[in-house]
């Protein structure tokens, strides 16, 4: 009986995972090289926010002087979530996960190169700032494994969300996905690094608190960010020649995929 309830188990994260392999139909469409040329621009800047995101980690921040968090966490939500949901809603969730991986494996390459690079035998001249280029730019085989899992997992649970909730608001409301992609993913991000990283360092209740604080400045964050997902879907169909004539009125009802014309941002 357990043999067959482990069967049947594998068998359902099989199609989950088959499921999550295969492209949506809208990023199963072709690409023609204008597009192309535009997703290779946004899938370069997540590269981008993302190594320069792990390199700042080491530096901790606060505001108000209440609220302690990584500067990465600012420039992660600020800055890597609004492009991978630009990514999503314009050329599918499939190229949004492609986005990350590339992303995550950008990480992964920028902090063994950091770490290689720190063990290097310094010059004399440099030698009075060794300390402080090694404690900027060494990161813990624990920071980089939590940092690196909670990302990638918030990423992906962001794009799932927001392609589940473009389609059943066919393509509307673009600043409810915005919003309720990036609250829940980053309240999933948020555990999962505060627990891995602090678990056994502090209490339940220091566990609790940094959790509340961290949340408070990610959520405003994801408030002020939909602005930037509005400019940014804008300028990414302008680049595309997909945004109606202006003068002309036109204004379709959903932002589905390439074939038709795309409609303003919701």
């Amino acid at each position: 009986m357990n043999t067959e309830a482990h069967q049947n188990w594998a068998a359902r994260l099989r199609v989950r995972w088959n499921k999550f392999l295969v492209p949506d139909q809208q990023s199963a469409e072709p690409l023609s090289s204008r597009d192309a040329s535009v997703l290779v621009v946004l899938v370069s800047l997540v590269v981008v926010y993302m190594v320069f995101g792990t390199l700042t980690s080491q530096k901790i921040i606060t505001i108000f002087g209440i609220i302690s968090l990584s500067a990465a966490s600012i420039w992660f939500s600020l800055l890597t979530f609004p492009v991978t949901d630009t990514i999503c809603n314009e050329f599918g969730k499939s190229k949004a996960h492609l986005a990350v991986f590339v992303g995550w494996s950008a990480m992964l390459i920028a902090t063994v190169m950091a770490n290689v690079t720190a063990a290097l035998p310094a010059a004399n001249s440099f030698l009075p700032h060794e300390e402080t280029f090694d404690f900027l730019m060494t990161h813990s085989v624990r920071f980089v494994m939590v940092g690196t899992f909670s990302f990638v997992i918030a990423q992906l649970l962001d794009n799932e969300i927001f392609h589940f909730l473009k389609t059943k608001t066919e393509g509307r409301y673009l600043w409810l996905r915005n919003n309720v992609s990036t609250a829940l993913s980053q309240s999933v991000n948020t555990a999962i690094f505060v627990t891995g990283l602090f678990w056994g360092i502090r209490d339940f209740m220091g566990l609790l608190e940094l959790f509340a604080g961290t949340m408070v400045v990610k959520l405003a964050i994801a408030l002020f960010d939909t602005p930037l997902l509005y400019l940014a879907t804008f300028l990414v169909r302008k680049a595309r020649g997909t945004e109606p004539p202006s003068g002309t009125g036109r204004r379709p009802a959903t932002d589905g995929p390439v074939g038709g014309s795309l409609p303003r941002p919701s």
